[in-house]
């Protein structure tokens, strides 16, 4: 088994990376947000599942897009004190001789702390909101249209490696994502109403 990490923006699968089934899903994260990041999308929230569940992820999609990230988490996850205000003024204090400023801003104190360093407990303080969020739940109910987009993708281009050659597993793992890319392109210009309904043309 091999791995398609895609970036949906809204319907549109906007970007892939291919690992084999064995990496962890997470060092796939920071090329596929660099480079979705060099595209300028417009957006107003990122939800993720809980296997980008890291600190590091947290902070890094806060400080690319500037939007707080909304990642699942597990249900053990607990509220850490780095990442409470008491937390993040402490560390902007000890920082004073750099240019720390408790008075300032949290946006600011956390830009502070991401650029000197302090990349993990950025993504505690988002990741606590989170925890601390009735309606968190709510907010994350798009994810599974995204598992049903995935799925839709997988029946459509026949997203399956079996039976090909190991060097070949990449290359048409691409070629299936950017088939069904060209479909949507082709279904959003004809103005067909129904997103994931290909029949009419295929």
């Amino acid at each position: 088994m091999d791995k398609a990490h895609i970036f949906h923006y809204g319907n549109y699968p906007l970007y892939m990376v291919y690992s084999d089934g064995t990496t962890n899903d997470k060092p796939c994260f920071y090329p596929l947000i660099q480079t979705v990041s060099e595209m300028e999308p417009e957006m107003s929230a990122i939800v993720l599942d809980a296997g980008y569940d890291s600190f590091n992820i947290h902070a890094k999609i806060w400080r690319t897009f500037d939007i707080h990230p909304l990642i699942q988490f597990r249900e053990d996850a607990v509220i850490h004190y780095d990442g409470t205000l008491d937390g993040i003024n402490y560390w902007v204090n000890r920082k004073w001789r750099e240019g720390g400023d408790i008075h300032q801003s949290i946006e600011t104190k956390l830009r502070f702390l991401y650029d000197h360093g302090r990349t993990e407990q950025v993504g505690k303080y988002l990741r606590n909101i989170n925890c601390r969020d009735e309606d968190f739940g709510s907010k994350c109910a798009n994810r599974t249209h995204c598992e049903r987009k995935h799925k839709h993708i997988k029946d459509t281009v026949k997203f399956d490696i079996r039976g090909l050659l190991h060097t070949s597993k990449k290359m048409y793992t691409y070629a299936s994502f950017v088939s069904y890319q060209i479909l949507m392109l082709a279904h959003s210009q004809l103005k067909f109403e129904k997103e994931n309904e290909f029949y009419k043309y295929i």
